[in-house]
């Protein structure tokens, strides 16, 4: 949008209105290095998605510490590692809980199976008021 007094006549006019766009170190080092990154985290987890998801995490926690080491690029891969190590392990955590999880919630029954469990209570409770009292209790 311009602003000035006039509407600019050329397109060197209009051109020199624009914000320069320049790159920063951090992120010219990040376009460096982000693919590497991503490749060290996939080769641990086998899935590009979540290897980007963890090369991003990395290299936000490296800008956001200021992380100071002499070899930044060799921080940032043991970090996507032991990231992606952390995730899959997570993730195994998870599916075990699952596998070994009572299903939660009632159990929905077709038709047939809800007749046929309506009919079974009801012979138990036909032969427990034939019982005694006190059999029918201990049953």
């Amino acid at each position: 949008m311009y602003l000035g007094n006039s509407e600019p006549s050329t397109l060197a006019e209009q051109s020199s209105e624009v914000v320069s766009c320049e790159v920063t170190q951090e992120e010219q080092f990040f376009r460096q290095n982000y693919l590497v990154i991503v490749a060290s985290a996939q080769r641990v987890l086998g899935d590009a998605g979540e290897a980007e998801e963890i090369a991003v995490t990395v290299f936000a926690k490296f800008l956001r510490e200021k992380v100071k080491c002499d070899i930044p690029i060799g921080w940032l891969k043991r970090s996507a590692f032991l990231l992606a190590l952390d995730h899959l392990r997570a993730n195994q955590r998870r599916r075990r809980r699952e596998q070994m999880a009572p299903n939660i919630g009632p159990q929905l029954a077709t038709p047939e199976e809800a007749l046929l469990l309506a009919e079974q209570k009801e012979q138990v409770r036909s032969v427990l008021a034939e019982m005694a009292p006190r059999d029918a209790a201990l049953l």
